[in-house]
């Protein structure tokens, strides 16, 4: 699986864990409540493997290229470690439609293809320790999609610009009087 196998492993558990235990129980009802909870049980997964002090997620941060640049981008969530970006996490909720996912496709080729001039900053933190931090994306960062949406069986997404394991997706394929099925890939 390569260079950043444990944190496959982190998105897969959170993955699992935020289906079955809180939309399994009926705790989300929106994109919001997935990210929250997707959140909560990969920070989780993080300090199972005593990575968690060394990871830092951002909620839907502000991207852009310096100068004039086009539209700025805002993905779900953003992962870091100490250094850098090490992956990206777009989500869609839509458990009785399906789902739409190609604008998440282009934000992550978007990111490829400027990944030289992208950075991402904690310069909004006011607090007690710490100074603000830069964060560059990484050159084996991943990019994760994972959806909740209705179906017979998970979508495909073609993702053809992305080299080596870097992009993953997570499906929770749902149908009615059934829990929804998790499928990856």
């Amino acid at each position: 699986m390569g260079r950043r196998a444990l944190f496959h492993k982190h998105l897969l558990s959170a993955w699992e864990k935020t289906i079955t235990l809180a939309y399994g129980r009926q705790l989300i009802n929106s994109e919001r409540g997935l990210q929250v909870f997707f959140c909560k049980f990969l920070l989780d997964a993080f300090d199972a493997d005593g990575v968690a002090r060394n990871r830092r997620l951002f909620v839907e941060p502000r991207l852009s290229l310096p100068g004039p640049a086009p539209e700025p981008r805002y993905p779900d969530i953003i992962v870091c470690n100490t250094q850098r970006i090490v992956g990206v996490v777009e989500i869609k909720y839509q458990p009785r439609g399906r789902p739409n996912f190609r604008k998440d496709i282009e934000t992550f080729e978007w990111m490829l293809r400027h990944a030289a001039d992208l950075t991402i900053s904690n310069d909004r933190y006011l607090g007690v320790a710490g100074s603000a931090r830069e964060y560059p994306l990484a050159t084996d960062a991943v990019f994760c999609w994972a959806g909740v949406y209705r179906g017979l069986k998970a979508v495909e997404i073609k993702a053809r610009n992305f080299p080596d394991n870097r992009f993953v997706a997570m499906h929770a394929v749902t149908v009615a009087g059934h829990s929804p099925r998790i499928v990856r890939g």
